[in-house]
């Protein structure tokens, strides 16, 4: 567990937080959303390599998706689809 929270993990946990609808939700390195997902399906239809960081919808803690990224920034091309 990450002592540091950054700014790309507050900011995608204030967004994740807002939609705790999506099953999923898909940012790029700098924490910009690229896509979405929703009863399986991703709704912008982006591709496993794209999404770089993976978090579930409603993640609201900026610590849980620090731990995100630092579990997958050193294994971007093969982070999980869907993260707990």
């Amino acid at each position: 567990m990450s002592e540091e929270v950054s700014a790309t993990a507050r900011q995608i946990a204030h967004f994740a937080g807002e939609h705790p609808d999506y099953d999923a939700i898909a940012f790029d390195n700098d924490g910009k959303i690229i896509d979405w997902q929703q009863n399986d399906k991703w709704a912008n239809g982006s591709h496993k390599g794209e999404r770089i960081y993976v978090v579930q919808g409603g993640t609201t803690t900026p610590q849980a998706v620090q731990d995100v990224l630092d579990k997958t920034g050193a294994q971007r091309d093969s982070a999980s689809d869907v993260t707990s």
